[in-house]
């Protein structure tokens, strides 16, 4: 080997450089074998990349069609929410997904972006970026007369079915391989970089997502309460019985002489009377007596007599009212 460095110095430039190149490739042929070959140390070693086998390219949208509920959202400003309520994945293919809810600001009108952070089995990760518009409550109802899904303290109004994102939509993406791929040797030395001669394991064919169970939509059914409302009235001053005058009489005790013969009173006229039954025949004489005797009449006033009576302004009813409304899950609003 050392004779054959000694001539390969009087050779041209030209010639030296045809024969580096020489010896360079029958080192990386031969290497497999065990055998060092030594180079001159101006040459560069080859670039590990191009020799290395590495996984296919990561590429994020093909996983789009693991990934369901993901899109951009329109909420009522306000109200609190879950934004990764909704969002389905294949646990055969994602491992996990967080929202950067701290970019979005609930209580202020706005555009905002929201990053939602995939990561896959593979330990690969990716960003989905989507719109999530904040207004007020005359926008919202503008927005729900229109049929536009939003989201308001009552949950999720116009609801429209979940669909799985596709590779063609129209969603930021930032992609992000944190794979590891071999780095090149740039080390000047004597003995060229060894090539990996293994044969690159063929990728596993990817398996059919499971279907999901499709996202519950709530079936609002109207809550109804029955109010029973009593009568109403008032109460009214009702004569019974009108004014009147009563007249009591006033009597006082007086002595009177009666007549023993017929009974009657006789006071003052005790002669004359007698005489009359002696000439009748009949006899005579009288007898003292008491006798009350009407002197005058007392009256008394007495006013009029009322009392109370109800009087119905409207009578009792009943009243069937909406006081909410319920979903079959359980769930109220």
């Amino acid at each position: 080997m050392n004779n054959f460095l000694e001539k390969l110095k009087s050779f041209n430039y030209k010639s030296k450089k045809a024969i580096i190149c020489y010896i360079v490739a029958v080192a990386i042929l031969i290497s497999g074998t065990g055998i060092a070959v030594a180079v001159n140390s101006n040459s560069k070693p080859a670039n590990s990349n191009s020799i290395v086998a590495d996984k296919d390219e990561f590429n994020a949208k093909d996983y789009y069609k693991y990934i369901k509920g993901i899109k951009d959202i329109t909420i009522q400003k306000g109200t609190k929410v879950n934004f990764l309520d909704g969002v389905t994945f294949d646990k055969e293919h994602i491992k996990e997904i967080t929202a950067d809810v701290n970019s979005v600001d609930l209580n202020k009108v706005g555009e905002y972006d929201l990053d939602y952070k995939v990561k896959t089995k593979d330990n690969n990760t990716f960003r989905i970026t989507v719109k999530v518009n904040v207004l007020d409550e005359q926008k919202i109802e503008e927005e729900k007369q229109k049929g536009n899904e939003v989201i308001t303290d009552n949950g999720i109004e116009n609801k429209k079915e979940t669909q799985t994102l596709d590779k063609n939509d129209d969603v930021k993406v930032t992609e992000t391989n944190t794979s590891t791929k071999p780095k090149p040797n740039n080390s000047n030395n004597n003995t060229p970089s060894k090539p990996n001669n293994k044969p690159t394991a063929p990728s596993k064919p990817t398996q059919p997502s499971k279907p999901q169970p499709p996202a519950h939509t709530h079936s609002w059914q109207p809550i109804i309460q029955t109010i029973n409302h009593p009568e109403q009235g008032h109460n009214e001053q009702v004569l019974v019985k009108p004014a009147w005058t009563e007249e009591i009489p006033r009597y006082e005790t007086k002595h009177i002489n009666v007549c023993n013969q017929c009974g009657i009173d006789i006071t003052g006229n005790e002669t004359k009377h007698n005489k009359d039954h002696a000439l009748k025949g009949e006899p005579g004489g009288w007898h003292s007596d008491i006798k009350q005797v009407q002197v005058g009449v007392d009256k008394i006033n007495h006013p009029a007599q009322y009392q109370n009576k109800w009087v119905v302004d409207k009578p009792a009813w009943t009243e069937q009212k909406v006081v909410g409304h319920q979903c079959s899950c359980g769930a109220k609003k």
